[in-house]
């Protein structure tokens, strides 16, 4: 969602479900439907594209739920994180129509001109017409239309509503901003407003008011009600917005200064409501004590508040009528506001059973029927719903016990390789013992940040990082114990660009050092990945650093850069050729989410035969080699029917949380190069299918300096601080439990 590498708005851990709350599991497998195309033939943005999710029931005139994601997330993201909400469940049982808006862009623009203005060529509008095409040909109650979302999701339900009244009967945002917030400094390269998401744009009721209602002018008819859910420790939108947000909303709805009421029903919450004229409940604000960024989706409070359930007009339409607010104005300033809460404490950094950068997965349901929820909500999830500090421990805990496919025994074959070095063999990975065995092997453990600690070091100016990183190093294996660490290579993702090829003392030299440091611990192995450098191509998103590496015929520039990348392939290949415990990554998530599966495809492999011939060339044996597929690498599906043509090579795939069908292939080796916060309820059955699959996993990002989301430590500017978050906890209590 921000600039940078920051991995914003992605699931978090934490489900919140009270006793009796959980859904049924659906009776049939749900999946997202394909693109719909010929949506609208309005002026709107052409990277907007719309998915639908029809069950296999639907209603006869059925409500619209449109759900929009996070940032660096998609369509089919946000469907897994609702389904663990229980939200398709419910749809499989109620029968109402849900739409998946998807912008190709990094996040939603919910700060120009175009999108804060009824039909104005926006984002917004292309929503709109998603809804007019879903009334059109699905049928769908154009009187019963609902919004929800998750960050930049949140973001954009709120300019939904306020943009589109005459469309949304309510909306429900979680970690989001006041609609209008984001056009203060906005930056269109990367939909980024930093005033706002830092929480430095302050108005009056009256004045958030005004600016909602410019926004579609002529309009003085019925405002949706909306549900403001936010964390106090979110590091990333600052949980100043939520008060904005009540100030906004209450005089657009023309409520008063105070809340109607003000209860804690779950743990850790704070829930305050605000009836209208009729007596019907249109606002609520939900904050969650030292949450972070995102709280979690509860599905059950946002089915409720939208009256999905009940068949006929929309609830408060039947209760009051369809008129517009008294008066249009008024409201509350909510400075003396006792939830405030002087914005939450510091050290919790993430939220619940997470670090921050969820897109509020599996909350109401419990992560559905089943893993965790037995003794209600989030049950086995260690510390229940947001507890914070320990949420997640129990978990991990019991989800790693038992042995898994790395405590196997040997098997009678070395592969060929000395001992030490790992090779692949019928979809699996081994790990040789010398003297013809070798062992399953499953690596655990996380991602780090090179020298430039995920843009805190931007420009290389921190006196001797790389020894700065070595003692982060020795920090995280001493208390954490991985046996797997990924560290990628950015050399082209900061303001100062740097090459391994080049000027070795600044950039090559000192990771050099820091990649041997890793692989001094016994029995870790290291993927050194390929992140950003200037050679590479067809990049999706300048904030994200998802290039696709190029060769001589797709050099940006063949004065400079001749071969491309390969270049660059020869010479780490040189750098570790001897190294046993080194993996190469040929890229990061290239393309984003944008570019075809066969042109990544073809460049992973050209990138595989540089790196073996270099190696054949060198007389040393092949290490593995790790590509990576379409959607953010969150589909591999490609390589199970076409797979790379060289020995060795693994299949790297990325989700924030993974689906369980992304990493399940019988016939391809795969591993999780990166996840991302859990499903509270669901961390015991996540990491035991890891087991029982074998499947190498690194969660993301082990990094004291940055907030580049789901962090695993607090922020503490100081390598010999390295304090877990919730989301550091239930990952370091899965890695330690398997510690030899």
């Amino acid at each position: 969602m921000s600039p940078g590498r920051k991995r914003m708005a992605v699931p978090m851990a934490t489900a919140l479900a009270p006793l009796g709350m959980l859904l049924a599991s659906p009776a049939r497998a749900a999946s997202l439907g394909p693109q719909i195309t010929g949506y609208t033939t309005a002026n709107v943005p052409s990277y907007v594209s719309m998915f639908e999710y029809v069950p296999a029931k639907l209603a006869a005139n059925p409500p619209i739920v449109v759900v929009s994601h996070y940032c660096g997330g998609n369509a089919s993201g946000m469907f897994g994180m609702v389904q663990g909400a229980g939200i398709v469940s419910a749809a499989d049982q109620d029968g109402f129509l849900m739409v998946f808006p998807q912008t190709s862009n990094n996040c939603w623009d919910v700060g120009s001109a175009k999108s804060l203005t009824h039909d104005g060529g926006g984002d917004t509008q292309a929503i709109a017409e998603m809804v007019k095409y879903a009334v059109s040909k699905q049928h769908g109650d154009a009187d019963r239309v609902y919004a929800m979302g998750a960050s930049s999701g949140a973001m954009m339900t709120e300019a939904l509503l306020a943009v589109y009244p005459d469309v949304f009967k309510a909306g429900a945002e979680f970690s989001g901003v006041p609609a209008g917030c984001w056009s203060a400094s906005y930056n269109a390269s990367n939909e980024w407003s930093s005033p706002c998401a830092s929480g430095m744009v302050s108005k009056t009721a009256q004045q958030w008011g005004d600016l909602v209602r410019a926004m579609d002018p002529g309009y003085s008819g019925y405002r949706p009600r909306i549900q403001l859910w936010h964390g106090t420790a979110d590091m990333t939108i600052n949980y100043n917005n939520q008060g904005e947000a009540i100030k906004e909303w209450t005089n657009v709805l023309g409520l008063g200064t105070s809340p109607t009421s003000t209860d804690t029903p779950m743990s850790g919450y704070t829930h305050e409501s605000w009836k209208n004229a009729c007596g019907f409940t249109v606002l609520e604000a939900w904050t969650q004590q030292n949450g972070g960024h995102t709280t979690p989706i509860d599905g059950q409070s946002v089915l409720g508040f939208f009256g999905l359930a009940k068949s006929g007009p929309d609830p408060e339409v039947a209760a009051c009528g369809d008129a517009g607010p008294p008066g249009g104005g008024g409201g509350a300033d909510a400075g003396a506001r006792a939830t405030d809460a002087g914005g939450g404490a510091s050290s919790g950094g993430g939220s619940g059973a997470s670090a921050g950068a969820g897109a509020g997965a599996g909350a109401g349901a419990g992560a559905g029927a089943g893993a965790g929820a037995g003794a209600g909500a989030g049950a086995g999830a260690g510390a229940g719903a947001g507890a914070g500090a320990g949420a997640g421990t129990g978990a991990s805990t019991g989800a790693s016990s038992g042995s898994g496919p790395s405590d196997a025994g040997v098997v009678a074959s070395d592969g060929g390789f000395p001992a030490g070095w790992l090779y692949t063999s019928g979809g699996k990975i081994f790990v040789s013992q010398g003297g013809g065995t070798a062992q399953p092997w499953m690596g655990r453990g996380v991602n780090i940040d090179d020298i430039f600690f995920c843009g805190y070091d931007n420009t290389l100016w921190m006196t001797n990082p790389d020894q700065t990183l070595e003692t982060e190093i020795k920090g995280l294996m001493s208390a954490w114990k991985p046996t797997f660490v990924r560290i990628s290579l950015g050399m082209n993702s900061y303001p100062t660009v740097t090459s391994w090829l080049t000027n070795p003392a600044q950039y090559k030299t000192p990771m050099t050092g820091v990649i041997e440091a890793l692989g001094a611990n016994a029995n870790v192995y290291v993927l050194v990945t390929l992140r950003s450098d200037v050679t590479m191509i067809d990049e999706d998103n300048k904030s994200e650093a998802t290039f696709v590496p190029s060769d001589s015929t797709t050099t940006p520039d063949k004065t400079k850069y001749p071969t491309g990348t390969d270049a660059v392939y020869t010479a780490l290949v040189d750098t570790f050729a001897h190294d046993a415990f080194v993996l190469f990554g040929v890229s990061n998530e290239p393309g984003g989410n944008t570019l075809a599966i066969s042109k990544i495809a073809a460049a992973m492999t050209h990138a595989v035969s540089t790196i073996r011939a270099e190696e054949d060339k060198l007389g040393v044996p092949h290490h593995l080699v790790s590509v990576q597929g379409n959607g953010w690498t969150s589909d591999i599906s490609y390589y199970a029917k076409t797979p790379v043509p060289y020995d060795n090579v693994v299949y790297e795939v990325h989700g924030y949380p993974p689906a369980t069908s992304s990493y399940t292939y019988p016939n391809i080796p795969v591993i999780l190069g990166e996840y991302g916060s859990l499903m509270q309820g669901s961390e015991s059955a996540f990491y035991a299918d890891l087991e029982s699959k074998g499947i190498p996993n690194l969660a993301w990002d082990f990094d004291p300096y940055s907030d580049c989301s789901p962090d695993l430590l607090n922020i503490t500017t100081d390598a010999t601080k390295l304090q877990p978050s919730a989301w550091g906890m239930t990952v370091q209590s899965y890695l330690t439990s398997h510690a030899k």
